[in-house]
């Protein structure tokens, strides 16, 4: 995984978006503990000041019914949301490059939550709730927001939207974070060191 201006080109032309909107993005289980419907409530907030902002959620669950209701009415955000269902894992990095920013609006702990990784690897700035393992995933690469709270996730989305600087930032420093914790390389010099630690304590 990682940026990809081809999968961006192609796949804004399969939905239908173009370069000047903004997009941000949530995948997953549509269920109650992701958050979505705070996403939905922040982006409702913010529509009127970024006009150009679309929402894409990727995904199905049990809340995609009442999610949708929403949606259809709300006047501000009627077409401004496109839910895509769901997605096979070959696909996403498609879908992670044609977004902008990244939203993981989790009420609970996940511990390291793949979408969030795959994200950050595909260089997109990302804003997570300040819960479990998203405070060491995404550390100073992204925005930390409090679990529940509409109005500071509004607030973050509305800085990412007015400040194209701070997402190419972000953009960079999410990519690197993520190379960092999580590449192949990383991971195997961790499994090694642990069987090096574990042999030496278990020798005869």
């Amino acid at each position: 995984l990682s940026p990809n201006d081809s999968f961006r080109k192609h796949y804004r032309q399969k939905l239908n978006i173009s370069e000047g909107n903004l997009v941000f993005l949530l995948v997953g289980r549509v269920s109650w503990f992701k958050g979505f419907q705070v996403a939905l409530e922040a982006f409702e907030k913010i529509i009127t000041q970024v006009p150009n902002a679309l929402l894409l959620i990727a995904g199905k669950g049990k809340n995609e019914i009442d999610l949708r209701s929403r949606v259809d009415r709300s006047k501000l955000i009627k077409d401004k949301v496109k839910f895509l269902g769901w997605y096979n894992y070959s696909e996403l990095p498609y879908l992670y490059n044609c977004a902008d920013v990244f939203l993981l609006p989790s009420l609970r702990s996940e511990g390291h939550a793949y979408t969030l990784i795959e994200a950050m690897a595909c260089g997109l700035s990302v804003i997570a709730t300040r819960r479990g393992g998203n405070i060491e995933t995404v550390g100073d690469a992204g925005i930390l927001v409090p679990p529940g709270d509409t109005n500071s996730l509004a607030k973050a989305m509305l800085e990412l939207a007015k400040d194209t600087e701070k997402r190419r930032i972000l953009s960079e420093k999410a990519r690197k974070q993520a190379v960092h914790l999580f590449s192949e390389e990383v991971a195997r010099e961790k499994i090694s060191q642990l069987l090096k630690n574990f042999y030496r304590n278990h020798e005869l």
